[in-house]
């Protein structure tokens, strides 16, 4: 009973957190969100939904995508401005090791954000990428994203 309750709690918490960044902080949505977010959690938690994480693991996964989200944007906004060329955009295909579930599709997702790559495909475990120059190293941000998301769980947990 006390794992359901735990479980509950951080559910609300991460739902929670995702409908503040979802509506902005925006205070008068709260009503639907709480009811929402209240509703979910009970029903994956119904579901047996478990959430193992290495949460010690997850400020640094944290600061690490902020920390590329930064650097790739002021990459992009340098070779925009300063470069006469244009881009030479493109296609780089990338072996995932992580096996398909929540953590791979948290893969896909990411790469979205980082700025001047997108992950437009994926066929087994290759995902194609896309890149907006393909000047940019970004395989080494890949490779970290997706190294980040393997040490945010123990090995034998699944969600």
């Amino acid at each position: 009973m006390h794992q359901q309750w735990s479980q509950f709690l951080l559910l609300v918490l991460g739902l929670g957190l995702s409908w503040w960044a979802l509506t902005e902080g925006d205070h008068q949505a709260w009503w639907f969100g709480a009811t929402v977010v209240i509703a979910l959690a009970v029903w994956l938690v119904k579901q047996g939904a478990r959430i193992h994480l290495r949460w010690l693991r997850l400020p640094g996964f944290v600061l690490f995508f902020v920390s590329q989200s930064w650097q790739g944007g002021w990459d992009v906004a340098k070779r925009a401005l300063f470069n006469p060329r244009g881009f030479e955009s493109g296609y780089l295909d990338y072996s995932l090791k992580l096996a398909p579930g929540w953590q791979r599709d948290t893969w896909l997702a990411m790469v979205g954000l980082f700025p001047g790559t997108l992950s437009v495909a994926i066929q087994g475990d290759q995902a194609r990428v896309h890149v907006l120059d393909l000047a940019m190293s970004v395989a080494p941000g890949l490779v970290a994203l997706e190294q980040y998301l393997m040490s945010l769980t123990p090995n034998e947990a699944r969600l």
